[in-house]
Parts: C-alpha cells; structure tokens; sequence
C-alpha cells in the first residue's frame, strides 16, 4: 500500500514562522490537508492565509429570559434546557422552553428572548417550534435575531399587512412551550 499519513514540523526561518502540518501521500503524491501555524488556529487543504483559519471553537450553555425589551426592562427567565457550538464566527443554538409565564411583563411592549450567548453581527431569522401556543392574533410567526443585539424578537405576518412585532398580551402565559434552533454570525 502506497499511502501514508505524514506529520511535518517546519521550524521558523527568517521569512516564516513555525507550523504543524499533516500531510497525506496517495500514489507518493503528498498534499497538506491541515497545518496548524504557531499562531492563528488552523488552516485546510495548503491554505496559509491567516483570514480563513479556524481560531475558535467553543461549547456551553445559555440563559435565556422572556422580556418586554431588547435591554433592560421586566423579565422571566426561561425554564429548560439551553445550548450552543460557536465555530469561528458562527453560532449554532437551540433549546426547549416549557410553559413560560409573561406574568409582570408590559401588556403592549414588544416581546423578546434575551440572553443570547453573543451579540448578533447581522439580522437572522431563526426557527422555532411551538406548543400549546394560544395567541390572541392569528398568522405566521417569524422570529429573528436583531442585528447588534443577543436577543430574539418574534414578529406576526399576516396576510395583506407588514409584519408587526408580537406583543406580551399576544401571549397566554403559563402554557407556552417552544424548542428553538437558530444559527447566527457574529
């Protein structure tokens, strides 16, 4: 068999720096399929540019609370089951909330999940799975995270109108349930 993994350390000469690269061999052809530079995380398949290395990888768990602002205001934390991957600039999270209560929440205020683990770097609309959902207007759900911001809004299409931001009341506290899932740049 002619193939063969090889593990090349080049050290540092006065016009590069050090890296850790893995090579294969397929045919006595050899290619670089990852490198890993003294610094600046790890590149693919020859690249060297230090932009297009993967330089953070990171997993954990998130505190959401169900609000009646973007920031600051009245608040319930959420209970459930709450996780994220964060990839470079890219977070994936998701969660399940049962039976959140909007009790000692504005009535008419705009209603918001809080407590995303980073700050949004662009508006997202993301995905989420409701229960026992007993809303006072009718129409499609869109929730979305707001650009600059680590929480999710929910807005109501409705048929022949613009969107309109879902307010507390539109909620029946108490027996909500919703798993969500969303992927976010920051």
């Amino acid at each position: 068999n002619s193939d063969l993994v090889r593990i090349q350390a080049v050290t540092a000469t006065t016009s590069t720096s050090g890296y850790l690269a893995i090579q294969t061999s397929t045919s006595g052809t050899l290619s670089e399929n990852v490198r890993f530079p003294s610094e600046g995380g790890m590149t693919f398949n020859g690249d060297t540019a230090a932009a297009n290395a993967l330089d953070d990888y990171e997993e954990g768990t998130w505190t959401p609370s169900i609000a009646d602002a973007s920031s600051g205001g009245n608040e319930n934390a959420l209970v459930g089951t709450f996780n994220y991957t964060k990839i470079g600039n890219t977070v994936l999270l998701w969660g399940l909330a049962s039976n959140f209560s909007t009790a000692g929440l504005t009535a008419g205020n705009d209603v918001y999940v809080t407590g995303l683990p980073f700050t949004s770097g662009s508006e997202t609309p993301c995905s989420i799975w409701w229960q026992n959902m007993n809303i006072n207007n009718t129409g499609m759900i869109v929730p979305r995270i707001l650009n600059g911001y680590s929480v999710i809004r929910f807005d109501e299409m409705v048929d022949n109108t613009n969107a309109e931001a879902m307010i507390v009341s539109d909620f029946a506290s108490g027996t909500v349930d919703f798993r969500i899932q969303a992927t976010y740049k920051v």
